[in-house]
């Protein structure tokens, strides 16, 4: 039989059109990361594209594995009920999905994968199974990452709360520990109030912890060398971890990064703490500082922003941490060790994360943990020092203060304080009260208000009070940092500010200055 020339032009022509079309559905396929495959219950065979293959991590010499195969090499074990259920009523219902599950690659690695798939009649009643599978473990991360986030929030407004709180008590009683030690005392009167002093200094370390994961804590970022930070810290850590703990250290990092030096000595000490409860009987600890690129396509897959960072490595060579513990070490109160408040780790992954960077931790049991801060390098010029000259004296020649402070115990320490170093001071519990006050006794020379009070703020009433009195020089004080009382709208940036608790010296340096200015 002969085909018309017409006939054979038309062949022709549809034949390059479906070539054309298959290599246009390739591109696209190929764009979207999506594989395609082919199941046949009738022959029990299958048939995959490249990208099934890469997905799968199964070679193009390899013949693609049968179902039952597939099911017992490649679907992760507590996923084949799953699986296995979906592609049956698939075969009754003509389609599934999309599902997702758990993929165990041939070298042992796990993948997320997102599936669907639909019958499709062949001739003489024959039924295949035609799906497609993209890889989504990226995305199952940052959905992760998210969620964790979330949680970080909330807890940290929490926290943030309890550490406003915990802040008045432990100004009360940082004031009242100082004013005890002015007075005459026998010796070992003299020992139990530093000791309670003490205390309470690491109590307010405490909530400084709690701040800092919360993202809440004050700060003064500036451009620093983290390879000069670590080398200038690396003794004090070493006598931290003790002698049965063997360090080396190796600072290769040029870069300089913008970050308040405190928190980078905090995430240290906490790491360096880590390594040493891993290591009761002795080991050794790595202090390693780093110059890292990461481009689009190694960020892409880590979760992280491309850029150029100082990469700061704390390895020891103890206990490890296990494979179940691992996903909660940065959640906070998280903690695997007895006594442990869960806000080490916890801190370090805020700090970081406040900053622009991010916290990674490799560890293998029995053998050791490497956690590694990426920190953003910055191209910035630091700035020129400028010198600042403290009051002469912090002794009043009675100067008059108007103290506002609701809470009872903080406002008779305070103003103890200010009494005995020589001011005339007026202390009230509200705002109503105090301009009240101002305008049977005033003018005062100093307003010592809190920010956050019931009824009218600190700043509020300071506005009112200066409109009268526009000499007077104003000291805002407060249980929250400064960022949080910027951020949620009640303070403005740029006054003068003590964050509670604060030691009387503090208190009284930053009086005498304002006189003096």
């Amino acid at each position: 039989m002969t085909v018309p020339g017409d006939d054979r032009t038309d062949l022709g022509a549809s034949l390059d059109a479906l070539l054309e079309s298959q290599a246009q559905l390739r591109v696209v396929l190929d764009a979207t990361q999506m594989g395609i495959w082919v199941y046949d219950p009738a022959a029990q065979g299958s048939s995959w594209d490249a990208t099934t293959r890469r997905i799968f991590g199964v070679g193009e010499d390899i013949p693609a594995p049968t179902l039952a195969a597939m099911m017992a090499e490649r679907i992760h074990p507590e996923d084949r009920r799953l699986v296995s259920s979906t592609i049956e009523t698939a075969m009754q219902t003509g389609a599934y999905g999309p599902i997702e599950h758990r993929i165990v690659l041939p070298h042992g690695s796990v993948r997320w994968v997102a599936a669907s798939g639909k019958t499709v009649e062949k001739e003489r009643g024959a039924t295949q199974l035609v799906g497609s599978v993209v890889d989504i473990t990226e995305r199952r991360a940052l959905e992760a990452r998210a969620r964790d986030a979330e949680k970080l929030e909330s807890i940290g407004r929490l926290a943030g709360g309890i550490a406003h709180d915990f802040n008045d008590m432990l100004t009360s009683m940082i004031g009242n520990v100082d004013i005890l030690l002015r007075e005459p005392k026998t010796e070992g009167t003299a020992a139990t109030l530093h000791e309670i002093r003490l205390a309470a200094e690491r109590s307010a370390a405490l909530t400084a912890q709690l701040l800092a994961f919360a993202k809440r804590q004050s700060i003064e970022p500036r451009l620093v060398a983290p390879s000069e930070i670590v080398a200038r810290l690396e003794p004090l850590l070493r006598r931290l971890i003790g002698e049965h703990i063997v360090v080396s250290s190796a600072f290769g990092a040029r870069g300089r990064v913008r970050i308040d030096p405190s928190q980078l000595e905090q995430i240290l000490l906490n790491l360096a703490t880590n390594a040493r409860d891993a290591m009761p009987t002795g080991g050794r600890l790595g202090l390693e500082t780093s110059d890292l690129v990461i481009d689009e396509r190694s960020a892409r897959g880590a979760g992280v922003e491309p850029g150029v960072y100082v990469v700061i490595a704390v390895t020891d060579t103890g206990s490890g941490i296990s494979q179940e513990a691992l996903p909660h070490i940065f959640e906070p109160f998280f903690s695997t060790r007895p006594g442990g408040t869960g806000l080490g780790l916890a801190t370090c992954y805020g700090i970081a994360h406040q900053n622009g960077g991010h916290l990674r931790v490799d560890s293998e049991p029995h053998k050791g943990t490497t956690f590694r801060v990426y920190l953003p390098t910055s191209t910035d010029s630091p700035p020129s020092a400028t010198r600042t000259s403290a009051p002469r004296t912090t002794q009043g020649g009675g100067e008059s203060i108007l103290l506002v402070e609701d809470e009872g115990l903080v406002r008779r320490v305070l103003e103890r304080t200010l009494a005995i170093h020589g001011y005339r001071v007026r202390a009230v519990a509200s705002a109503a009260e105090a301009l009240d006050v101002a305008a049977r006794e005033g003018p005062f020379q100093v307003l010592v208000t809190d920010v956050v009070m019931p009824g009218l703020g600190g700043p509020q009433l300071a506005e009112r009070l200066l409109a009268f009195n526009p000499s007077m020089s104003v000291l805002y004080i407060s249980g929250y940092t400064e960022t949080t009382l910027v951020e949620e709208g009640a303070f403005e940036p740029g006054r003068r500010f003590l964050q509670k608790p604060f030691l009387a010296e503090d208190l009284l340096v930053a009086v005498r200055a304002l006189i003096e200015a």
